[in-house]
């Protein structure tokens, strides 16, 4: 199965994941610190989309277990996308208008509040908890989007009689058992 990582399967990167963890428990931290860094560059180091100042920050966060790979990972992405979007990769100093605008943006090309959530928690984090700014300071979350209930019984049964066939029943009782979304149970693979 190949991987988000240009060149590496993804048990290629869980290979170099598990050998961190087993230097860090053979060789002790300082060891298992550096494997965490190295395996923190595969996954955030692609060359030029990030700043140094950011990759150091970032990989010193790994090293240092304040941060878990994976979200460094995703916060990586989402810095690569601001950045892209901002136009430089000079991140010290930034209003907060710059910010707000990057989320109302998002906002406009139709990217969800919960997405936008995490978008406004990476950069808190890396802009001004790790780079030491004020960028995100005065931003608030955007607000949860409202549950959906789910289907009542009626109405499920109303479904299933309904439905033409058993693959027919089969999905509409694995969406209502399970609780998936249509988009969720589309997207399994078999």
């Amino acid at each position: 199965m190949q991987g988000d990582f240009t060149g590496m399967g993804t048990s290629a990167l869980y290979g170099r994941m598990l050998m961190g963890l087993v230097s860090l428990a053979y060789h002790g931290l300082a060891a298992g610190a550096g494997a965490a860094r190295d395996a923190m560059r595969l996954v955030v180091g692609r060359g030029p989309d990030l700043p140094g100042s950011v990759s150091d920050a970032l990989q010193e966060a790994v090293g240092s277990g304040r941060l878990k790979l994976s979200t460094v990972q995703k916060y990586g992405n989402i810095l690569i996308r601001f950045i892209r979007w901002y136009g430089s990769e000079d991140l010290i100093g930034l209003s907060p208008t710059v910010v707000s605008r990057f989320l109302r943006d998002r906002r406009a090309v139709g990217v969800g509040g919960g997405s936008r959530r995490v978008d406004l928690s990476a950069l808190r984090t890396v802009l001004d908890k790790l780079l030491g700014g004020e960028a995100t300071v005065a931003l608030q979350y955007p607000a949860p989007s409202v549950p959906v209930s789910g289907a009542r019984s009626e109405e499920v049964a109303s479904l299933l009689a309904a439905c033409a066939d058993d693959t027919d029943r089969l999905l509409v009782l694995m969406l209502n058992i399970m609780k998936l979304r249509p988009g969720q149970l589309t997207a399994l693979r078999g």
